[in-house]
């Protein structure tokens, strides 16, 4: 089985150091520019809000059901969305 490694760097948001596996998701989502502007911005932000808050109850319930290792990454996920 053929394993490729790859370094890499960036800035840190901590004062430690951390090593683990990575999963990287590609290609990443484009913009949809045949889509309209908004016309009310506060229900387009209210929709926003309420799908954040879709993914966040969604990872936590994937948090429970998750190993020790995977637990304290999807729960701190979850308080970004």
């Amino acid at each position: 089985m053929f394993e490729q490694h790859t370094i890499v760097f960036g800035i840190g948001v901590s004062t430690g150091t951390a090593a683990a596996e990575v999963v990287k998701v590609l290609p990443a989502p484009g913009v949809d520019t045949s889509e309209p502007a908004s016309e009310d911005p506060a229900a387009d932000g209210q929709r926003v809000r309420e799908a954040m808050a879709s993914v966040a109850a969604a990872l936590k319930d994937q948090a429970e059901r998750s190993s020790a290792k995977a637990r304290p990454i999807l729960e701190a996920t979850a308080q970004l969305a």
